[in-house]
């Protein structure tokens, strides 16, 4: 742009004055403005990009213009085309596919962030964090909400549903509150979603004598562990998997726990630096064996967990949180 501003301007002002300002070389604007005369190498290209996008109602993205151009002999890479697509300005108009957000403005009352990113504890109970993520398969969604215990970094409930509604978040809340021991009063982290505003979560918590706690606005480092858990759980079983359907997804992430070896156990909890062994769900007191198959991990401070996912965890015949082998 520089280039073509000192050609516009060469007839007023002496060249020299004109590069200096420009902060341009004298041979790097010779070089350029000789390209300004050469002829386009990607001429052809551009035209045949521009039908296909014209043809199409601009309707098309730069993959699927370069698709179409595959079908009609071009040989000629992807990013070579999105490149040439932003140079012409062709912008697909198709609205861009959101990824999923819970917070809906200030529908409610927002906890302060009493967390504050001390995210060790020193027992059971004392700290817990929750959040909402998405999966996609085509163009349907499932939703999972787990609630973590910071002081093993264990998934201590959790629910799967095709919608981020109240019931989704309630109801791994309700379980995980229904197998604390008298007397523990976690804090419950969370983002300021829509559904951790409402009055049905603060009730759940106020009736279990629990403290809220919220992230700043915007700020996914308030809620890192979680974050990281489902950055781990989707890189390691989600994004290399195809899956047909929501069902086969469900079944893949309901898949049994792995049971932590008794060496790995540690009753004071993890020592700083170290990475948890394999643990059950604590809510309910399911058994599960170790099984075949590859195994992946949920690094630093998170369990493993079969590539396939992880059980939902039972809670009809859940036994009381003190019995859990930490």
């Amino acid at each position: 742009m520089r280039v073509r501003a000192v050609v516009s301007l060469k007839a007023e002002f002496r060249l020299d004055d004109l590069l200096n300002a420009a902060g341009v070389a004298r041979s790097t604007f010779f070089y350029h403005q000789a390209k300004l005369h050469s002829p386009d190498p990607h001429a052809d290209l551009k035209a045949a990009i521009t039908e296909v996008f014209t043809l199409n109602r601009g309707r098309y993205g730069h993959r699927r213009v370069h698709r179409a151009l595959l079908n009609n002999g071009w040989q000629v890479a992807k990013k070579t085309v999105l490149k040439l697509m932003r140079q012409l300005r062709l912008v697909c108009q198709v609205r861009r596919r959101r990824r999923y957000v819970s917070h809906r403005g200030d529908i409610g009352l927002v906890a302060p962030n009493l967390l504050n990113r001390e995210f060790a504890a020193t027992g059971p109970n004392q700290k817990w964090v929750t959040d909402v993520t998405e999966f996609r398969v085509g163009e349907d969604k499932l939703y999972l909400s787990p609630i973590m215990d910071l002081f093993d970094r264990q998934i201590i409930a959790y629910a799967m549903g095709r919608s981020p509604n109240l019931t989704l978040t309630n109801s791994p809340l309700r379980d995980a509150l229904a197998t604390l021991p008298t007397g523990h009063t976690p804090l419950v982290h969370s983002d300021q979603g829509f559904q951790y505003q409402h009055r049905s979560w603060r009730r759940l918590l106020a009736d279990a004598g629990a403290t809220q706690s919220m992230s700043r606005k915007g700020n996914c480092y308030d809620n890192a562990m979680m974050e990281n858990f489902f950055g781990h759980l989707k890189e390691e079983a989600f994004h290399h998997t195809t899956f047909t359907s929501l069902d086969a997804l469900e079944t893949a992430i309901t898949d049994p726990l792995v049971q932590q070896p008794p060496h790995l156990r540690n009753a004071q909890g993890p020592e700083p630096g170290a990475i948890p062994g394999p643990g059950p769900c604590r809510v309910g007191s399911y058994p599960v064996s170790p099984t075949n198959g590859d195994q992946f991990r949920i690094r630093r401070g998170l369990r493993h967990v079969r590539s396939a996912g992880f059980r939902r965890c039972v809670t009809a015949a859940a036994s009381p949180r003190h019995h859990s082998p930490f």
